[in-house]
């Protein structure tokens, strides 16, 4: 069983407020609520992806239970695709210094790969 409420964040807003739940198989319930209030009340701007964002959250809550793992894999693969690559910065009081030693060559070992 599902159920659904449209409304204002607060009366006389821009706000909008979806909410809905949703009886899981194995007993309990999940409630959702997703709230977007624009940054200014006097000429509201609603971006283009809020609607589809919106739309998202609704269609992953409706998804079969049976499909939730190829779910998962499907939007980790998505992320992933479009996750900007983190940084990772080291930070030290002292100077660190790694003297390069020339004339040594590393021989790197071969690799078959036979074909199936």
């Amino acid at each position: 069983m599902r159920g659904c409420g449209l409304s204002r964040y607060e009366t006389g807003t821009s706000a909008v407020d979806l909410g809905w739940y949703h009886e899981l198989s194995g007993g309990g319930q999940i409630a959702h609520r997703l709230v977007y209030k624009p940054e200014t009340e006097a000429a509201p701007h609603y971006p283009a992806d809020l609607f589809l964002r919106l739309l998202c959250h609704y269609l992953v809550d409706s998804v079969p239970e049976k499909a939730i793992p190829e779910l998962v894999d499907s939007v980790l693969t998505i992320f992933d695709h479009y996750a900007v690559p983190r940084r990772s910065l080291v930070f030290s009081s002292e100077s660190q210094h790694v003297p390069a030693v020339m004339g040594r060559v590393f021989e790197s070992p071969s690799f078959h790969a036979e074909a199936d």
